[in-house]
């Protein structure tokens, strides 16, 4: 386990542990392939089975409580770094990771996805328990073996990219707060300190519901 640690570059930090009320998984096990697989496995259910350009998208933030999370330069994500100092280790605490769902019209299970991402969120102290993740995935009718199995293709790597493809897309978005609503690649709408900015077309459902289907009917 430890060997697999240091390949993926990561530095498994120790966070205090919260119970967890489920009575539907009473295992107390661990993840064996550590925190890498925490982030891909929520990235993964961001990111798989949809299509790159989605009709409407929302972007949120997904914050990870980590008391000393080390990217070491051997990362894939660091080696992404065009600045001087990439070679560098980068140091986090605390910091908040960009996740990006994608919520299509096309797309019926899109909201079991998000769903499953913001189950693991509401405990992200726990990532990466096993219980957990078994839990939000029964609890969102998500396979868990075909997360096991994604995870761990090419010692993680293949998920791995799904999260990173994920997180640049964000950024390339201009995506800079949680939530944001775009539609037709456009910033649509933003949820910003409890309230709704930013939207020219109105925050309400209706609202939205009428844009979606001027688009549909124009496409």
């Amino acid at each position: 386990m430890e060997e697999k640690r240091l390949m993926a570059g990561l530095v498994e930090p120790t966070v205090e542990r919260r119970p967890y009320a489920s009575s539907t998984v009473r295992r107390r096990l661990r993840l064996r392939f550590g925190y890498v697989a925490a982030l891909i496995l929520i990235g993964l259910t961001v990111v798989m089975f949809l299509q790159p350009e989605p009709l409407l998208e929302v972007s949120t933030w997904s914050p990870l409580a980590t008391k000393e999370l080390v990217w070491q330069a051997k990362t894939p994500i660091s080696k992404l770094d065009p600045k001087p100092d990439a070679s560098r280790p980068v140091h986090t605490s605390g910091r908040l990771v960009p996740l990006e769902a994608h919520i299509m019209s096309k797309c019926p299970d899109a909201l079991i996805y998000l769903g499953f991402t913001l189950c693991i969120s509401r405990e992200y102290d726990r990532i990466p328990d096993r219980e957990l993740i078994e839990g939000c995935a029964l609890e969102h009718a998500v396979d868990f073996a075909a997360l096991n199995e994604c995870a761990t293709r090419d010692d993680g790597q293949y998920a791995m990219n799904l999260l990173r493809d994920s997180v640049q897309h964000t950024a390339a978005a201009g995506v800079t707060k949680s939530c944001t609503v775009r539609l037709d690649s456009k910033i649509y709408c933003i949820r910003d300190d409890g309230e709704w900015k930013d939207c020219p077309s109105g925050p309400g459902v209706h609202d939205l519901i009428v844009n979606v289907e001027k688009l549909y009917r124009r496409n």
